[in-house]
């Protein structure tokens, strides 16, 4: 992934948060994730991307609880990942 794309995944992240859609933040924050994982960064590098990506959100828009939002749906991915079973209803 060249630096481009990763910057273009970090603008999605941080477009997502404004728009009060933090499922697609926490996709293109695990993407991110990934990337930095494989380049041998260390995860207090990621978690200042993180930081500094929901301050960002915060001043261009008044939703409330972003990070909160965000540590939600990141929650649920990880549980999702987790629990692969099929349920039928």
């Amino acid at each position: 992934m060249n630096d481009e794309q990763i910057t273009k995944l970090m603008q999605q992240a941080e477009d997502a948060l404004v728009d009060d859609a933090p499922e697609k933040a926490a996709e293109a924050l695990q993407e991110l994730a990934h990337v930095w994982a494989k380049a041998g960064v260390p995860q207090s590098s990621f978690l200042d991307l993180r930081k500094h990506l929901v301050q960002a959100a915060e001043g261009r828009t008044s939703a409330p609880f972003i990070n909160e939002k965000l540590r939600v749906a990141e929650q649920l991915m990880r549980e999702n990942r987790n629990d692969r079973t099929i349920t039928n209803h």
